[in-house]
C-alpha cells in the first residue's frame, strides 16, 4: 500500500507542477524593423506569439517612449475577417484604448475561426514615427495576456494564459543627420531670386538647393565630412567656402554676394553689351526719366564718360 501511495503522490505532484509550466509555454516577443533610424522615419514593430496552443484571443500592451516615438498605426494580423477588434466597439472606454506610451491590441476570434495552434505567428504590427533624437525603448507590458479556449467533453471554457515575456525591452537609436542652411543676400539689395547654391564633396555628385523668395536655402540629411559651398548669381562674384559637418550638427552659413559693378546688364560677363547699356543712358542724373542705377558704374549719381571708361578699360 505504501508503494501505491507513493506512486499516487508522485503522479499528483507531476500533474500539479507540469500543468502550470505547460500553460507558461506560450511566449510573446517583439521585433523592430531597424535598431537605428533617422528623425522623421517610420519604425515597424511586430508582436510575435510563440508556442501558441488553442488561443482564441489576446489583450496585449506595447510600451514605448512617447517623447521620441509617435504611434501612427496598428493592425491585427490574425485570421483576416475572422477576428473582432474589441477596441472598435469600446471607443469611449479609456481603459481599453491606447494611452501615451502604451499601444494596445485587444481581439477575439469569431465562432467559426480556427484556434491558433502555431509555433510562431505575428499577432500585430505597430507603426511608429521617430519624433526626437535619442534612445527610445519599446517593450511588452507585464499585463499582456493570451486567452486559451478549452473544450472538455463539449463544455467550452476560457482562461488567461500569461505568456512569457522578454526580460529586456528593445531600443531604437534615433539620430538626426546634419543640415546646412542659411540666407543669400546681395551687396546692393537686389533680389537673389535665381541664385544657384551647390554643395560638393570629393566622390559625391554636387547637390543643389532652391533659394526661396526671401533668399533662404537648406540642405538636409548631410553625412559628416568637408563640403564646398558655392553660390552663384549672374552679375555677382561667385562665393565659395568650405563647410565641415560633424556629429550631425547643423551648420548655418549666410552669404552676401558682391555686385560686379562693371557688369551693367547683370548677365555675369563684362562685355560690349555693358558699354552699350551705359552709353544708352549717357548724361542722365539720378531720378531723371530713364535713370538706371546699374549704369552708374562709379555710383556718383550721374551717368557720364567715367562710367563708360570703367567698362571700356575692361574690354580687349
Amino acid at each position: 500500500m505504501k508503494k501505491w501511495a507513493v506512486l499516487v503522490i508522485m503522479v499528483i505532484f507531476l500533474w500539479v507542477f507540469t500543468l502550470p509550466a505547460y500553460a507558461q509555454d506560450h511566449s510573446l516577443s517583439i521585433s523592430v524593423s531597424q535598431d537605428a533610424c533617422l528623425l522623421g522615419e517610420e519604425i515597424t514593430v511586430e508582436v510575435i506569439g510563440s508556442d501558441l496552443d488553442d488561443i482564441a484571443g489576446a489583450d496585449i500592451g506595447l510600451s514605448y517612449d512617447h517623447t521620441k516615438l509617435e504611434l501612427l498605426d496598428k493592425a491585427i494580423q490574425v485570421n483576416g475577417s475572422n477576428i473582432i477588434d474589441i477596441q472598435l466597439y469600446n471607443e469611449n472606454i479609456d481603459r481599453l484604448q491606447d494611452q501615451n506610451g502604451i499601444g494596445r491590441i485587444i481581439f477575439g476570434l469569431r465562432k467559426n475561426a480556427v484556434l491558433m495552434n502555431e509555433l510562431q505567428k505575428t499577432l500585430a504590427v505597430f507603426t511608429f514615427k521617430a519624433i526626437d533624437i535619442g534612445q527610445a525603448e519599446i517593450g511588452l507590458i507585464s499585463g499582456s495576456q493570451l486567452i486559451q479556449e478549452t473544450n472538455n467533453q463539449g463544455v467550452i471554457d476560457y482562461s488567461f494564459s500569461n505568456p512569457q515575456l522578454p526580460l529586456e525591452n528593445l531600443s531604437v537609436q534615433i539620430v538626426k543627420k546634419a543640415g546646412v542652411f542659411g540666407a543669400i543676400s546681395s551687396s546692393d539689395g537686389y533680389t537673389t531670386a535665381g541664385t544657384e547654391v551647390k554643395l560638393s564633396k570629393d566622390g559625391m555628385e554636387p547637390i543643389t538647393a532652391a533659394v526661396d523668395a526671401d533668399g533662404n536655402y537648406e540642405f538636409s540629411n548631410m553625412e559628416d565630412g568637408t563640403y564646398t559651398l558655392t553660390v552663384t548669381l549672374p552679375g555677382y562674384e561667385t562665393s565659395t567656402q568650405e563647410i565641415t559637418v560633424t556629429e550631425g550638427q547643423d551648420e548655418q552659413r549666410n552669404v552676401t554676394l558682391q555686385r560686379i559693378i562693371k557688369d551693367a546688364d547683370r548677365n555675369g560677363i563684362v562685355e560690349l553689351e555693358d558699354l552699350v547699356f551705359v552709353a544708352s543712358r549717357f548724361g542722365l542724373g539720378e531720378g531723371e526719366l530713364g535713370w538706371n542705377s546699374d549704369a552708374d558704374i562709379n555710383q556718383d549719381g550721374v551717368i557720364d564718360m567715367l562710367d563708360i571708361l570703367f567698362i571700356s578699360r575692361e574690354l580687349e
